[in-house]
């Protein structure tokens, strides 16, 4: 499903676009025991329609370095909890700076020394707001100088 922005998939309306997927491209050094490469690709066996809610995303070039992007600001998704419910109903977004290791290990050193190693992107803040719980899988994006995501 492209184009939800809602949890209750019941109530989708006319932004969803429903498919079927003919195949997952899973990373190559994914593994479930770590956070290395928890990244997929699915081919849809129909073609999307592009349109306001549902857009093409770049991934970087395997050359790209991660680096480079510390101090960018970036935007997260979910649907996870909030300050009034364990869950949110409507996809929600945040503004979030991307740190460097030192910053993001610093700021949680039991959670992330265990959690982080190279070619892992650390984004948030300790201060303001932050992702929750049923925000995992959002994804990470940031916006390019010409536009695109």
């Amino acid at each position: 499903q492209l184009g939800s922005v809602r949890q209750n998939l019941l109530l989708g309306g006319s932004t969803v676009q429903n498919f079927a997927v003919s195949d997952v491209f899973l990373h190559e050094q994914f593994t479930e025991r770590s956070f290395q490469a928890d990244i997929a690709l699915l081919a849809l066996r129909t073609k999307a329609n592009v349109d306001e809610f549902v857009r093409p995303i770049c991934l970087p070039m395997k050359s790209e370095d991660a680096g480079q992007l510390t101090g960018r600001e970036a935007v997260t998704v979910g649907f996870g909890m909030t300050e009034s419910a364990p869950t949110s109903d409507q996809l929600r977004q945040l503004r979030v700076p991307i740190v460097d290791y030192v910053t993001c290990l610093a700021s949680n050193r039991e959670v992330f020394g265990r959690a982080l190693s190279a070619g892992i992107l650390c984004a948030g803040s300790t201060a303001g707001s932050t992702v929750c719980n049923g925000d995992s899988g959002g994804g990470l994006f940031t916006e390019e100088d010409d536009g695109s995501w």
